[in-house]
């Protein structure tokens, strides 16, 4: 009988890769979702402002987007960045 599992345990994957995989020049592919799947972006308004908005960032940051496809629960996106200081400004680190 196997011994009775440590609560410490960790039952998943680690989320986040180690440090040295965000420096340096990356490629990303990212993928976003709605809350419960609702389909927001079936309107064209928020859509326009979605992708207005990815745009303005992409510029603020300095990284290229590279390519991007909405669809009515999800977005997905890639793009490139040449090093860390396209993300030096960025709210999540």
């Amino acid at each position: 009988m196997p011994p009775p599992l440590d609560s410490s345990q960790r039952f998943h994957k680690p989320i986040r890769l180690a440090k040295q995989h965000y420096l340096g020049p990356r490629a990303y592919f990212l993928t976003l979702c709605t809350h419960d799947r609702i389909p927001y972006f079936r309107s064209s308004r928020i859509a326009k402002w979605l992708v207005e908005s990815l745009q303005q960032t992409a510029i603020q940051h300095s990284f290229t987007l590279r390519a991007y496809c909405l669809m009515p629960d999800h977005l997905h996106t890639s793009f490139p960045i040449r090093a860390m200081d396209g993300l030096r400004n960025s709210p999540a680190r």
